[in-house]
């Protein structure tokens, strides 16, 4: 190896010279297991997208399924799970122990009909689902999540409260929702 002529002078005068790693050979590379739950104790989810990234650095690989295997360097990444309306980011530590990582999204499903009168069939015909946050911001208002038309809306998201508006024909219904982790709901609202 032909070492340039500074560092031959840095050695000949006897300093102590560190030298950067070089990048990962593929014998350093470590497996990393990846996968999602719904909630803690659930079964790992089918249909994830991960994104992989460095903390201090660009993506590293994007995959979509269920579980997802892949080799990297040992260090420090952001997994980005998202399945549904959730979406999560989580840290993780790679290297020697550390290959193995469960992404907990706490989040719970809904589904959304609305029906003319108690004991009715949903209605059939498209309905604009507003799904908001449940408290308001400093000036009084709630914030647009997610915005489905549907005769039934099916959602997956994160535990907690939301506002709906339903509106359908002109009309529209509101209604506050709780979401469960690792539950699934069905919510009718009435159209008055």
């Amino acid at each position: 190896m032909q070492l340039p002529s500074l560092v031959k002078s840095i050695l000949a005068a006897g300093a102590t010279v560190a030298f950067l790693a070089a990048p990962a050979a593929a014998d350093e590379l470590k497996p990393v297991y990846l996968d999602a739950v719904i909630a803690e104790g659930a079964a790992p989810l089918s249909d994830v997208s991960f994104t992989v990234e460095r903390v201090h650095g660009g993506v590293v690989e994007e995959m979509r399924g269920g579980a997802a295997e892949l080799q990297l360097p040992e260090g420090r990444y952001r997994v980005r799970a998202a399945f549904g309306q959730t979406s999560v980011e989580r840290d993780i530590i790679v290297d020697e122990t550390n290959t193995r990582h469960t992404i907990n999204l706490n989040a719970g499903e809904v589904q959304l009909n609305m029906i003319r009168g108690i004991g009715q069939a949903p209605i059939k015909d498209p309905v604009q689902w507003d799904v908001m946050t449940f408290g308001r911001d400093a000036s009084g208002n709630r914030h647009l999540l997610h915005q489905v038309t549907a005769s039934t809306a099916q959602l997956t998201l994160p535990g907690g409260w939301y506002y709906i508006e339903a509106t359908h024909g002109g009309e529209t219904v509101k209604h506050s929702i709780e979401v469960t982790p690792g539950a699934a709901f069905k919510y009718f609202v009435m159209k008055q």
